[in-house]
């Protein structure tokens, strides 16, 4: 009886194919553009956190925190998956690809769990601004900034220790 994955080889997912299809330069242009608007907006946008004293608070230093996640996420995609996707070459290593999905995973995890911080920010403001300097100190925020990636470089490596 024949194997049911008897084709299957492992890596081949992060690999190209080979040869170019029309298709391949429509998703890696789209994909390009759409990873290039982002770095340049995420960029913008940590200028703006800078620049702007009104982001001079948890919520900017949050939101600095997801930015820079999401850039490095955007990133990878920009060197990685949009040279693959329009040029397919068949002869990458694998552990390129698995190194490429790690740290996307890895800043794009962070941007998440942020998120959920910024959220919670927003809804102390909201809920109880009168304890919410109480709430946000700078040690506070820096430490909540530090535990999220902690956290997410535990997750990581637990997710891939195997």
């Amino acid at each position: 009886m024949e194997a049911l994955n008897a084709t299957f080889v492992f890596g081949d997912e992060v690999r190209g194919r080979g040869y170019v299809t029309r298709t391949d330069l429509i998703v890696g242009s789209v994909l390009f553009w759409l990873s290039a608007t982002a770095v340049i907006l995420g960029v913008l946008n940590l200028v703006a956190i800078k620049k702007l004293r009104i982001f001079h608070n948890p919520f900017g230093w949050f939101w600095a925190s997801r930015t820079i996640g999401e850039l490095g996420f955007n990133i990878v995609h920009l060197v990685y998956s949009v040279p693959i996707t329009i040029l397919q070459p068949k002869e990458i290593p694998v552990e390129l690809g698995i190194a490429a999905f790690t740290v996307g995973y890895f800043f794009a995890h962070e941007a998440c769990v942020m998120h959920q911080i910024v959220s919670l920010n927003r809804c102390v403001a909201v809920c109880v601004p009168l304890k919410y300097q109480a709430i946000y100190t700078k040690r506070t925020c820096c430490v909540l900034i530090a535990f999220v990636w902690i956290e997410v470089f535990i997750i990581g490596a637990a997710y891939h220790g195997n």
